[in-house]
């Protein structure tokens, strides 16, 4: 049983790492996302919005704003709040077959694709929302700025992922709830209810997992993240520009991306002349040692040291 619950727990975690905070293994010149410790017991999982400005002082405003895929209602409220004030939004939003799912409403709720998600799974089950209900995108000002499924595929075609190494594929795979994945996720989520704790658990085990770059690093593979992440970013940074060069420019824009997109966005601050500024850190996921129960402390307990395994191990 706890091989079957650690082996499940790892698929939740890198199903989280694969899209939703996959790190750049570069070194951020501020991190976007963190763990905080407001006291012994308590742990924050928090992310970044930060805004630059053009050094020549001739342009729009531009906020870098990090988002965790699953997280507490109030925290998709406030980056809500932040990302209305803006003129334009380039946000995060992988289309298949010409359907972008943050923008996409079903007639039969059934159908929303957003449901067919394991980030849907993972919100109902421990008490949290969902990205892509928490956020509004029917703003005119909100931009789908990114790659479709599609033309990922076409990438990794030309350069193919490494033999037993974590690929496209899988990733699709885990972040499905009708796959064997997603199937297994949801069986394992199901042995949580009626147990605050080990739903505590499974915010502490979020938290401690995806605040560690080095974590979720390893889940993929140098040419994968390059994907993932460089070859997504290429595409908003291009979008970027062609906003500021507009005529009137916008008064600002921002970027709404998950937080391990950001590390390696911050080269505008060179591309550009864009200088950093104000940081404001929004509260995503929060968890309580004290609020454990028996079975949650043991999930814990499991899924630290297999972290830590990992750690001692890599690539194995």
């Amino acid at each position: 049983m706890v091989r079957f619950k650690r082996n499940l727990i790892a698929i939740a975690v890198s199903a989280w790492a694969a899209l939703a905070a996959a790190q750049a293994p570069t070194q951020a010149t501020s991190p976007f996302m963190r763990m905080l410790k407001p006291s012994a017991s308590r742990e924050e999982l928090q992310t970044k919005a930060r805004r630059y400005t053009p050094a020549n002082g001739d342009g729009p405003i531009v906020w870098l704003i990090g988002v965790a895929h699953v997280g507490r209602a109030d925290y998709y409220k406030d980056l809500q709040k932040l990302l209305d004030y803006q003129s334009s939004v380039l946000y995060e939003g992988v289309s298949r077959n010409g359907v972008d799912p943050a923008a996409q409403t079903a007639a039969d709720p059934k159908d929303d694709p957003r449901q067919r998600s394991t980030y849907q799974a993972l919100s109902d089950a421990l008490g949290l929302e969902f990205q892509l209900y928490g956020i509004d995108y029917k703003r005119p000002t909100f931009h789908n700025s990114d790659l479709s499924w599609e033309e990922m595929q076409a990438l990794e075609a030309k350069n193919p992922t490494p033999k037993n190494s974590m690929s496209l594929a899988n990733i699709g795979a885990m972040l499905d709830a009708n796959s064997p994945q997603g199937k297994m996720l949801a069986a394992s989520l199901a042995q949580m209810k009626g147990d605050p704790g080990s739903i505590e658990a499974m915010h502490l085990i979020m938290i401690e997992a995806l605040s560690n770059p080095e974590v979720i690093a390893e889940n993929l593979s140098p040419s994968l993240n390059d994907l993932l992440i460089k070859t997504r970013n290429a595409k908003v940074l291009g979008d970027l520009k062609t906003e500021i060069a507009k005529q009137p420019a916008p008064r600002s824009i921002a970027i709404f991306f998950g937080a391990g997109h950001m590390a390696d966005m911050e080269h505008l601050t060179e591309d550009l002349g864009y200088v950093g500024g104000e940081e404001r850190w929004y509260t995503a996921i929060d968890g309580d040692t004290k609020k454990l129960s028996p079975n949650g402390q043991m999930m814990l307990d499991t899924m630290r040291a297999f972290l830590t395994k990992k750690k001692a191990s890599p690539g194995k």
